[in-house]
C-alpha cells in the first residue's frame, strides 16, 4: 500500500505481486543502502547454508554410529 504523496521506499504497492517487483521497491539501484542489505542478505544466506551443510554431516555420523552399534549387536547374537 502506498501512503500518500511520497511513498517510502519499504512501501509495496497493491498491484506488486512478483518477487522482482518487491526487489525493486525495496531495493532502488545503486544506493548505498540497498547494497548493504543485499551482502546482508548474502552472508546470512552463506551462513544459512553452512549450517546446513554442517547438520548434514552430523547426522551422517550420526546414523553411521548408530549403524556401527546394530552391527556389533548383531555379530553378538550370531555366536
Amino acid at each position: 500500500m502506498v501512503y500518500g504523496s511520497n511513498p517510502s521506499p519499504y512501501s509495496i504497492s497493491a498491484g506488486s505481486s512478483s518477487k522482482a517487483g518487491l526487489e525493486d521497491v525495496l531495493f532502488k539501484p545503486g544506493s548505498s543502502s540497498a547494497l548493504s542489505s543485499r551482502a546482508e542478505k548474502r552472508k546470512a544466506i552463506t551462513f544459512a547454508a553452512r549450517r546446513h551443510r554442517q547438520n548434514r554431516l552430523d547426522k551422517i555420523a550420526e546414523l553411521e554410529s548408530a549403524l556401527k552399534a546394530i552391527q556389533l549387536e548383531r555379530d553378538a547374537l550370531k555366536v
